[in-house]
């Protein structure tokens, strides 16, 4: 019985004397990862873990064309135009899976609200985007989960609760940033979802601008994407302006433009 115990107490020992001797290896253990460490035995501190980008390409485009603002396009009324100046806010952008679970696209903000004559400044997910004419590839956040997707949802315009924050904690690079931004009114209104600059063929400018709670809209793209390898992702949103622009007739008042520029919007847009 004192044998067995004494090879109880030497075994005890030497499993501590190894484990005092023993360096876990500290990394990023998330298989979905840029950095994922297949080594490391000990999560790494401050969220080391990085993750792929996923970028929008946007452009304008006519029968495969891309069109920019020197492009004459002539619309179903036989007005003749180009798009002098065009910018447009989509945000809240998230995935569908082949599982059909909803998964976010990371991008954080500050943003303030101000009650009882304070501002209170708190973080939220809200990945959003300010496209313009010209063609570009724009960050939509970061990618944790890794998969096969069926589904792209995003909204034309800005929430209520962003559209009328506090956004001064904001980088000036963020599309949300007021300073210098012709796309921001201010705390009351928010921010214009879209302004176009029509210039028409007799040199007249038809000024395009939608802003308010009540045009914000939800798009959805059914298409396929394989985002499961461990990389940076491209994601490919076309706007074809034969489809959304050229069936308004601009001589109509400013209600019945809007109304049709959304009516035409979700079946505008197409992911290649």
């Amino acid at each position: 019985m004192n044998q067995a115990k004494n090879k109880l107490l030497i075994l005890v020992l030497f499993v501590n004397l190894f484990s005092s001797c023993y360096e876990h290896t500290e990394g990023c253990r998330d298989i979905n990862a840029l950095n994922f460490d297949v080594v490391a035995d000990k999560d790494c501190e401050d969220n080391c873990c990085k993750y792929p980008n996923v970028y929008l390409d946007f452009k304008l485009f006519k029968d495969s064309i891309t069109v920019d603002t020197n492009t004459i396009l002539v619309n179903n009324f036989n007005d003749t135009f180009r798009i002098k100046y065009f910018r447009m806010y989509l945000s809240d952008f998230s995935l569908i899976n082949t599982q059909n679970d909803t998964i976010e696209l990371l991008n954080k903000i500050k943003y303030g609200i101000e009650k009882n004559d304070k501002i209170e400044y708190d973080n939220i997910n809200f990945p959003v985007l300010k496209l313009k004419a010209k063609p570009q590839s724009y960050n939509l956040g970061n990618l944790k989960v890794l998969n096969k997707y069926s589904e792209l949802i995003f909204y034309f315009g800005i929430k209520s609760t962003i559209n009328h924050a506090i956004m001064d904690k904001l980088d000036i690079s963020n599309p949300l940033s007021f300073k210098d931004n012709d796309m921001y009114i201010n705390t009351d209104s928010g921010y214009y979802f879209l302004k176009i600059n029509l210039e028409i063929a007799d040199s007249t400018i038809k000024n395009i601008n939608i802003s308010g709670d009540k045009y914000l809209s939800k798009i959805n793209i059914k298409h396929n994407f394989d985002l499961s390898e461990r990389k940076n992702h491209y994601i490919s949103l076309h706007l074809d302006v034969s489809k959304w622009l050229l069936p308004v007739d601009f001589n109509k008042n400013n209600d019945e433009i809007t109304n049709n520029l959304l009516d035409n919007l979700n079946k505008s847009m197409i992911l290649d």
